[in-house]
């Protein structure tokens, strides 16, 4: 077992939650060590989402500007393959439409989202929490808290967590004033509290999504014309679907759903979208 470590505050999980918290506290002298199970480089989801414009700019992201209805600043991508942060694509307004398309709401709502690759949000937090000195140890596991953690309460008394590095398979406790389980729904560490339920319980189906998509080529000569090929359907199968532009031929086909008994497979409703969508390429 290797020997023991010592930090003021320790973060299981190099996420976007862990790296922003491990960036400010590094940023206020706070000595922090962030251990994620997964490889350097393996970070984030490998696609873009939507996320809250108000977010990103409280996590001090600087928002692009739109010139011609497109986005334009240094954080935005050029192309499909760019590693950068932002899609260029812009919706500003949703139009709310009924399920059968017949009409629309009086007015339109703003969107307040900007569409942001995920693997470039998780590795530029990361750099810039190492940048103010936070110690990233990648392909390491948390395995279990240390100290008092199957009693009540108030009587949990957490001093560190035990951490396996996977690349030799030796494992070593880690000492901190503060630990953080910033794992997502796995709660690698919070479920260890066995003598309080109520935040050592496991998630459960019902509290998931399920969800899939797939990016694909459009053939602009028909997609020209379409005002559908950008749209969320919020509702369908209990769940939510879309078709969102990202570059000027490239789409992303997806949707998510509650995962509990009973539920329709999104694959299944992605590939009927697509075939109904001549101008998307299969």
């Amino acid at each position: 077992m290797e020997g023991q470590k010592d930090y003021q505050v320790v973060i299981a999980g190099a996420g976007p939650a862990g790296a922003l918290l491990a960036r400010e506290l590094a940023a206020a002298g706070i000595s922090v060590a962030v251990y994620d199970i997964r490889k350097q480089g393996m970070l984030g989801h490998n696609w873009s989402d939507a996320v809250e414009k108000n977010a990103l700019s409280a996590a001090g992201f600087k928002l692009p500007s739109i010139e011609n209805g497109r986005y334009k600043g240094r954080l935005v991508k050029t192309d499909e393959t760019d590693d950068n942060l932002f899609e260029p694509h812009v919706m500003q307004r949703l139009q709310i439409r009924s399920p059968d398309l017949s009409c629309t709401t009086r007015s339109d709502v703003d969107f307040r989202y900007i569409t942001t690759d995920r693997k470039a949000l998780s590795r530029m937090l990361a750099e810039q929490a190492a940048e103010a000195g936070a110690l990233f140890f990648y392909n390491h596991r948390a395995d279990r808290l240390i100290g008092d953690t199957d009693v009540i309460f108030d009587k949990i008394d957490v001093k560190g967590m035990r951490v396996t590095n996977l690349d030799n398979g030796e494992s070593f406790y880690v000492a901190a004033d503060v630990v953080v389980d910033a794992t997502g729904y796995t709660s690698g560490l919070r479920t260890g509290f066995v003598g309080a339920p109520a935040i050592g319980t496991l998630f459960e189906k019902g509290d998931l999504a399920y969800a899939c998509r797939t990016v694909r080529r459009l053939d602009m000569t028909h997609a020209a014309g379409d005002d559908l090929i950008d749209h969320y359907r919020y509702g369908a199968f209990k769940g939510y679907f879309w078709t969102h532009l990202h570059h000027g031929d490239v789409v992303d086909v997806g949707g998510g759903v509650r995962e509990e008994p009973g539920r329709v497979d999104p694959k299944i409703v992605i590939e009927e979208m697509i075939a109904d969508l001549s101008l998307i390429h299969i």
